[in-house]
């Protein structure tokens, strides 16, 4: 099954509205191996659906980098 392009840019704005969200306040039950847990497998879905559009990309890629940067401090 073949998904869209637009389906994809729905795809990849979901999770990064759902990553920054998580970022900014994170369910307080949630440990911080389970926050950047859900960074790591949203950051796998994303590069799979990188190349539709260069914004996109270069939103994940800050975000990615912002939480790889802050893992140990900020998480």
């Amino acid at each position: 099954c073949k998904v869209s392009n637009e389906a994809k840019l729905i795809k990849i704005a979901d999770k990064l509205s759902n990553c920054n969200d998580l970022f900014k306040q994170a369910p307080k039950n949630w440990t911080k191996d389970r926050i950047f847990g859900y960074f790591l497998w949203a950051e796998a879905v994303c590069k799979n659906l990188r190349g539709i559009n260069s914004n996109l990309d270069q939103s994940m890629d800050e975000f990615f980098k912002k939480v790889g940067d802050r893992k140990s401090t900020r998480l």
